[in-house]
């Protein structure tokens, strides 16, 4: 648990369960800090919402955030060691994850084709040889579970090749936008299970 844990605002609600609870203190710290990560996270997608549509493109910052959220169940990946910093690269990132795969659409067809063959390859090579990533706070023991991360990873990962394919033969006006899309998400999940994910993670909380 980080030196942010603990705000007033987690600290008096998560008293205030324990009191009715009679919950210990070492509980009640546990609960505060739970409190806190879960608001801190879901203002952070709120905030990227806002600043989705605010740039005009909500719908992709929408696609991006399910997409990464579901493979970070199963395939971990680097994480910031603040919940307060976690939150605003959240807000940051996925805007600007959408922004790269809109202004990717205005190229011809091919290059949409091109970037999802590509993230698709990087991705699976990644996840094969990496996932699932865990940390030192919730580390993954069981061999077993570990095989059954990587393997939902995967088969995820085939869920949005299938998605892929599906858009590139469609005549829906918005497929090739969504496409790329999935492309720039599949390709963040890749970073962040990488060294260079870490470093970067660490970087913004040297910040």
């Amino acid at each position: 648990m980080d030196n942010l844990s603990y705000m007033a605002f987690s600290k008096r609600i998560a008293g205030y369960l324990a009191e009715r609870t009679s919950a210990s203190e070492e509980k009640e710290a546990v609960l505060a800090y739970i409190i806190e990560l879960l608001v801190l996270n879901i203002t952070g997608v709120l905030l990227a919402g806002l600043l989705g549509f605010v740039l005009g493109v909500l719908y992709g910052t929408a696609i991006c955030l399910l997409v990464v959220a579901l493979f970070r169940q199963t395939a971990g990946g680097a994480h910031s060691q603040s919940a307060l910093r976690c939150g605003a690269i959240t807000m940051l990132v996925f805007p600007l994850l959408a922004i790269s795969g809109k202004l990717w659409t205005l190229l011809p067809y091919e290059f949409t084709d091109f970037l999802s063959i590509a993230a698709i390859i990087v991705s699976f090579i990644v996840i094969r040889r990496l996932a699932p990533v865990d940390t030192p706070q919730a580390p993954i023991v069981s061999p077993a579970r570990r095989k059954r991360l990587k393997t939902m990873s995967i088969l995820m990962l085939a869920g949005i090749l299938a998605v892929t394919v599906f858009l590139s033969q469609s005549s829906i006006p918005s497929a090739a936008e969504i496409q790329n899309y999935l492309s720039v998400s599949v390709l963040w999940v890749s970073l962040v299970l990488t060294k260079h994910g870490h470093k970067l993670m660490e970087l913004l909380d040297s910040i």
